[in-house]
């Protein structure tokens, strides 16, 4: 049989055990709590930045529309100044070569002048 004070030592030394692993558990919660909460204080920072961002993104884009109508140099209105240039510079083309044979005839002219003289 098992002596008293054999049993005593086997009961001691399991609570022993079961003590120092109670402690290990007890030490590894806290420190996964420790990390946990800094995880999460990490992330919540991280969440104030981004909403930070997002909103200033926002009011840039709302003021983006705002000014939009101001700056925003529509289509039609190009191709409107685009035709305008090209009436008037086939216009001006058109003087240029009414300038031209003008000019011609006067030196044709003007030659057949100098031969009859």
């Amino acid at each position: 049989m098992i002596e008293v004070k054999t049993l005593i030592e086997l009961i001691s030394l399991l609570l022993t055990t079961c003590a120092i692993a109670f402690t290990g558990f007890r030490w590894m919660s806290a420190r996964l709590d420790a990390t946990l909460l800094m995880w999460r204080d990490e992330l919540q920072k991280q969440h104030h930045e981004l909403h930070d961002k997002h909103d200033l993104l926002r009011r840039d884009m709302e003021q983006l529309q705002r000014d939009l109508p101001l700056q925003y140099y529509r289509r039609e209105e190009q191709i409107r100044q685009d035709a305008l240039i090209n009436t008037k510079l086939d216009a001006l083309a058109s003087r240029l070569e009414r300038y031209n044979e003008a000019t011609k005839q006067r030196i044709i002219c003007y030659g057949q002048d100098k031969e009859t003289a």
